[in-house]
């Protein structure tokens, strides 16, 4: 299956997935995500079961990830340590300033955050 057409979902709404379809067709799911939707906007659900998780996602989203599959996105520090790699790998192909100052740039704002992200500042 293309990469193309797959969703890309939260790490805590693939988990959720994969584990309802242990026990249920993806009809099933799909069913009882809508129906939980609408529970929440009326009462407030408030625990975590699988179901609920799904809540994050649009029934339509949903249901192209159900259909046409899905893939995990990046955090926002996954992202940032990703691209601190890919500037720290030119940097030592290349030497190139600009690579240098992108990576300092980065720990920079890490730093100044107080973010501990993998790869960067910890």
């Amino acid at each position: 299956m293309s990469n193309a057409n797959k969703v890309k979902v939260s790490k805590e709404v693939a988990e959720a997935i994969e584990q309802l379809r242990k026990s249920q067709d993806d009809e099933k799911i799909l069913y009882q995500a809508s129906s939980v939707i609408l529970e929440i906007g009326r009462f407030k659900r408030k625990d975590k079961s699988a179901i609920v998780t799904l809540h994050e996602i649009s029934p339509m989203k949903l249901a192209r990830a159900l259909i046409n599959g899905y893939e995990i996105e990046q955090t926002p520090a996954e992202k940032v340590a990703e691209q601190y790699r890919n500037r720290s790998e030119l940097f030592e192909r290349f030497e190139h300033d600009e690579d240098l100052g992108a990576m300092i740039g980065i720990k920079f704002v890490a730093d100044a955050y107080g973010l501990k992200i993998e790869g960067v500042n910890a």
